[in-house]
């Protein structure tokens, strides 16, 4: 049996807010040693301590899931409505990942009764790559009317899709995304956080699998920000709804239940392939411009890796050959890249398909990709 043990402080360094998450262990996990100390800064920004530990609860809760946990003690108040959404969050991931992932008991040290809700805005956790910018454009554009969510602000991690110690590529891609963000009128909050790797010495080490608890690493970061203020966090989804991933750590199913009575954690976009958000994009040219999907090279996108062909991809489908995002122009045998074997990427692969074939598309490009998922295909039957 392992209790787990979490603690949390809040301080004001200079105009930067440091937050320290600290998770012990009792006995030692085999995997890691503790105490882990994560460290969230969010320079410029003097925020107010939280009233309740639900982000630091939600944004490491998966150590505990993953290392055979059977107590999670938490040093301070907790929410009893993240009390319930991590109980369901729990069975969730335990349902569906019996061998990597138990369901933990969570003892707080109070449970309190949400605040009211006092703010009303929305931030979007924003990467500038295509779901997240579908996401913010839709919502900071009001473009769904009363249906929109009212967004102000969007946050983005360096420490997630940017490791932590490439910091000019982080400065870069602020940089790069700042003119969609001055013409939506939307602010940015930058956070410099070891949530993802929190281990100095062993970076390749994930004490919770990235693939499985991105959202609740990205939750627990936004709960973190001015509860007076902000009412919804937002993650551009990742698949349709009529091919979902699962598991994966970011979802329709898991993603609403990393929310408490004040902070509602939002799911937006699984009603449309990543074509159909590309159409979107297509339509504001500074979004075209400011798209960002890799970050293999310092500045720009490289053009060249599986990520940038596959978003390439997605805009020839909507009419968009070579985009200002891109600096070399497209030739066939860059799919090269597309791995059909990745069950992932093949399910992208054939979302991209379907879309160009309704869309009445006759291209070499599109029947070499027909090609090689009806290779993959035929040999994964032949294999059984």
């Amino acid at each position: 049996m392992t209790i787990f043990r979490l603690s949390f402080e809040h301080a004001i360094q200079g105009d930067t807010t440091v937050q320290t998450t600290t998770v012990d262990a009792e006995p030692q996990p085999r995997a890691f040693p503790v105490p882990l100390r994560i460290v969230t800064e969010f320079p410029g920004r003097r925020l107010p301590p939280p009233t309740v530990l639900d982000g630091p609860l939600f944004g490491t809760l998966m150590i505990a899931m993953r290392h055979r946990g059977t107590v999670l003690e938490v040093d301070g108040p907790v929410s009893a409505g993240a009390m319930r959404n991590v109980q369901a969050f729990q069975e969730a991931w335990a349902s569906m990942l019996p061998s990597r992932f138990r369901v933990v008991e969570i003892v707080p040290k109070e449970v309190v009764q949400g605040p009211p809700i006092h703010g009303r805005a929305g931030v979007v956790a924003f990467s500038g790559g295509l779901d997240s910018t579908f996401t913010l454009l839709r919502h900071a554009k009001k473009l769904l009317g009363h249906g929109s969510y009212p967004v102000t602000h969007a946050l983005m991690v360096h420490g997630l899709d940017v490791q932590i110690h490439r910091k000019g590529v982080f400065n870069s891609l602020c940089e790069h995304v700042a003119p969609l963000l001055h013409e939506l009128g939307v602010k940015l909050i930058v956070a410099r956080s070891t949530i993802r790797n929190p281990l100095p010495d062993a970076p390749k080490v994930q004490v919770q699998p990235y693939a499985y608890s991105q959202a609740a690493q990205i939750a627990g970061i936004l709960h973190m920000l001015p509860e007076r203020r902000f009412a919804y966090g937002l993650i551009g989804s990742t698949e349709p709804y009529r091919k979902l991933v699962m598991p994966w750590g970011s979802n329709p199913a898991t993603d609403c239940l990393l929310s408490n009575d004040r902070f509602s954690m939002v799911h937006d976009g699984a009603g449309f392939s990543r074509c159909q958000k590309a159409a979107l994009v297509a339509q504001h040219p500074t979004a075209l411009r400011t798209l960002r999907v890799c970050t293999a090279q310092a500045r720009g996108n490289c053009g060249v890796c599986e990520k940038c062909v596959r978003t390439r991809l997605n805009l020839m489908v909507v009419g968009v050959f070579d985009p200002p995002c891109f600096d070399q122009p497209f030739h066939d045998g860059m799919l090269e890249v597309i791995d059909v074997e990745d069950e992932t990427m093949l399910g992208e692969a054939e979302h991209t398909v379907a879309d160009a074939d309704a869309a009445g598309i006759s291209a070499p490009w599109l029947d070499l990709l027909k090609a090689r998922i009806a290779t993959h295909s035929g040999a994964k039957a032949a294999a059984g």
